[in-house]
């Protein structure tokens, strides 16, 4: 028989803890296990995870590109959809309500 079993809960309320707690008791009951993470667990996803937190740890680099994300990146792709919204309205004109 076979589980799937997700914690989820906020940054830094001891999911990790609780996982390897568990990790650590099935095990001792013979049961082989699985633990993976999101970004995470391959190869790729922790490149990105280690890209997105800026190391093991949040640093500055990582609150810098938060900041810069939000800040100014988002900002700049909402008024772009926003003016492609309104050429595109003023090119195939207003239609009629249904």
């Amino acid at each position: 028989m076979a589980l799937f079993i997700t914690f989820e809960g906020l940054d830094h309320s001891g999911k990790s803890t609780q996982v390897r707690r568990l990790e650590s008791r099935l095990q001792r009951a013979g049961r082989s296990v699985l633990v993976l993470r999101e970004p995470g667990g391959t190869p790729v996803g922790e490149t990105i995870r280690h890209f997105v937190r800026g190391g093991a740890v949040i640093g500055q680099l990582a609150l810098t590109r938060f900041f810069a994300f939000h800040v100014v990146i988002l900002p700049g792709l909402m008024l772009l959809f926003l003016v492609l919204h309104f050429l595109m309205i003023r090119r195939q004109g207003i239609s009629e309500p249904l």
